[in-house]
């Protein structure tokens, strides 16, 4: 006799706890608005008092300077896991099987991250006599994803990083449409 076992999981991922960060200062040191290649300080000047400067996304116009407080909950998005898995087993006097097919599909947090994994396992035993037996165990696996993040924060490519030394003055909803429209993927807007 078989049975056919489907199982179907939705789990959502959401920002709950942010490690505090300053957003007092702008982007520079020592209260100037200095910025070295080597260095990325937010201890420049003072956010929120009526200065006003030329930004990356100003046109050359001064503004005033302000900060963006909500910079990391602003950049991520929700995520979700999707999993689905179908099984058949049965078994007789003479043996068992079981075969499973899953299927996982995860959205990151992190705009443009995913990962998708496909799985099949046999698992069978046949009884060939009272003193030979067949057992298989076959495992197959294929994961996949078109762009996952470095979040070990020991790389200066790290993501979350990043956002942590983002100046506080910059926006980060300006950073999201950055390609020049009709060039997607090919012109980023000058900046």
């Amino acid at each position: 006799m078989a049975v056919i076992n489907y199982s179907k999981g939705l789990i959502f991922d959401i920002i709950t706890d942010i490690y505090p960060y300053q957003t007092k200062f702008g982007s520079g040191k020592a209260g100037a608005h200095i910025l070295e290649q080597a260095e990325n300080e937010s201890w420049g000047s003072q956010l929120d008092v009526g200065e006003n400067w030329v930004q990356w996304n100003s046109n050359g116009v001064a503004v005033p300077l302000v900060s963006y407080p909500n910079r990391i909950k602003d950049f991520m998005r929700q995520g979700y896991t999707l999993t689905n898995n179908v099984a058949v087993d049965g078994n007789n006097n003479n043996g068992f099987f079981r075969l499973s097919v899953g299927d996982m599909k995860n959205i990151g947090m992190i705009p443009n991250t995913d990962l998708k994994r496909c799985t099949i396992n046999l698992n069978t035993q046949y009884k060939l006599s009272d003193r030979l037996s067949f057992t298989a165990n076959i495992n197959w696996n294929e994961t996949g994803s078109s762009n996952r993040p470095n979040t070990t924060g020991d790389n200066r490519n790290d993501v979350v990083r990043s956002l942590y030394e983002k100046g506080a003055q910059v926006n980060i909803l300006d950073l999201k449409n950055f390609w020049v429209p009709g060039s997607e993927s090919v012109s980023k807007v000058p900046g």
